[in-house]
């Protein structure tokens, strides 16, 4: 769908070097834009291939505002539909998981096959032959690919390949938090945290300058437990903060030992000492020195809607200009000690819960900040901190050639929303992902 924005917005003007214009976080139409332009056109994760890991398994997801449908079909392959009968676009699976070879539709019974062929319309007599030919299976997702088992897909045709979206330092930092299992796979299948604020999708993502402001009370809390020193006054951050490009950005924590430490506090547990070498075994010991570093947290963020934070997968669906969903869902680590598995659970039931010390501080700074934002009269949000100090790290091994800053300054939010601007203004033209 072409918007009237396309033809008249200067997204160019909207997002400079030190700040951003507040219209791209409350503007209606803006949105309408980004929904045709990036969670249309552009690559978006979808799912993780552990949540279907039997013939006839399935979720039901969004790209957008499209509604899909993820299934391992009964020769095991994983195919990705839109959930849209072919006859009249009811959805044709109304629940969020199950298992099913056959998907029917509730509104007059069209019945698909785990491989989306249609294999049954109620009395079909009344068609001819041209209608059969034409009213076909499930339509497929146009483009799809998968790294380390996350699931990526486009709905439009494009020449860029998902590898060439990610790139290769975020490809190693979704490789770090796989290879904190021995065998270097992650499951989804110990539910999801979902919760929900009334703001835009873009205030979401590794912001390193706010944890010791808006957070104060749940580390304050933490710290006295742990008997730690208090960091609040520090000027720097004990850790960095990179631009990987593409628009993914990282706080890297590496041999911090992540937000939590999960694995790090493992060190002493007796079982701990065949976990690494399990690791080594498979990784390679260089590596699962920088995975147990950083207790498998890369602390990523995935453009434009995924992020790999402490133990869990976080997927950002916006439904509106002002309103967007989380999904968290949280990462056992195949062939890990159970003892590992449960510490991880708990860890991020304390921080990201329902009823956590963490999270819902951050929803609320959200949705002031999205009111405060509605404030025109001086539109522009800065976006400056670190700006001279940031610079092109040659020596790290694993991601050279990032763009690299103290972990409190704004060198994420500038690049994630510089690859923003960047398909806004492409796509707008013409060109596509």
């Amino acid at each position: 769908m072409t918007t009237s924005t396309r033809l008249s917005v200067d997204y160019g003007s909207l997002v400079l070097e030190d700040r951003a214009h507040s219209s791209i976080f409350t503007s209606p139409e803006i949105f309408e834009d980004e929904l045709e332009n990036i969670f249309t056109r552009g690559w978006v994760y979808v799912a993780h291939t552990s949540e279907v890991p039997e013939p006839g398994d399935y979720v039901t997801r969004w790209m957008g505002r499209v509604p899909v449908l993820l299934v391992r079909d009964e020769d095991g392959a994983v195919r990705l539909f839109v959930n849209r009968c072919r006859h009249r676009g009811n959805m044709v699976c109304q629940y969020e998981r199950g298992n099913s070879m056959y998907f029917t539709c509730p509104y007059h019974g069209y019945t698909y096959s785990s491989r989306g062929d249609l294999v049954g319309i109620p009395r079909a007599d009344a068609y001819g032959d041209a209608y059969r030919e034409e009213v076909t299976g499930l339509a497929l997702v146009p483009r799809m690919s998968v790294y380390r088992g996350f699931v990526f897909a486009s709905l439009a045709p494009g020449e860029m390949t998902l590898e060439e979206h990610l790139g290769e330092s975020c490809m190693r930092m979704i490789d770090l938090f796989c290879d904190a299992s021995p065998a270097g796979e992650i499951e989804l299948r110990a539910g999801v945290h979902r919760h929900s604020y009334g703001g835009n999708w873009k205030q979401i993502g590794m912001d390193g300058y706010h944890a010791q402001i808006v957070h104060e009370s749940f580390f304050s809390v933490r710290q006295k437990r742990a008997d730690v020193p208090r960091y609040q006054n520090r000027q720097r951050a004990e850790y960095g903060a990179r631009d990987l490009g593409q628009g993914h950005a990282m706080l890297d924590m590496r041999f911090k030992g992540g937000t939590f430490g999960a694995i790090l506090a493992c060190r002493d547990k007796p079982w701990f000492p065949d976990y690494e070498t399990s690791l080594e075994r498979a990784h390679g010991a260089a590596w699962v020195g920088q995975v147990i570093g950083a207790s498998g947290d890369p602390h990523l963020h995935v453009y434009p809607n995924l992020e790999l934070i402490d133990s869990h997968v976080r997927v950002i669906h916006p439904l509106s200009v002002d309103q967007t969903v989380i999904y968290m869902y949280p990462a056992l680590l195949k062939g890990a000690p159970d003892e590992l598995n449960e510490l991880r659970l708990r860890t991020h039931e304390s921080f990201y819960g329902p009823a956590s010390g963490g999270n819902p501080d951050d929803y609320e700074v959200f949705e002031r900040t999205q009111l405060g934002m509605m404030g025109e009269v001086n539109p522009w949000i800065m976006l400056a901190r670190g700006l001279d100090r940031q610079h092109v790290d040659y020596d790290d091994p694993s991601i050279p050639g990032t763009l690299l800053a103290d972990g409190s300054d704004e060198i994420t939010q500038r690049g994630q929303l510089m690859r923003w601007k960047a398909d806004m203004m492409a796509r707008r033209l013409g060109a596509s992902a």
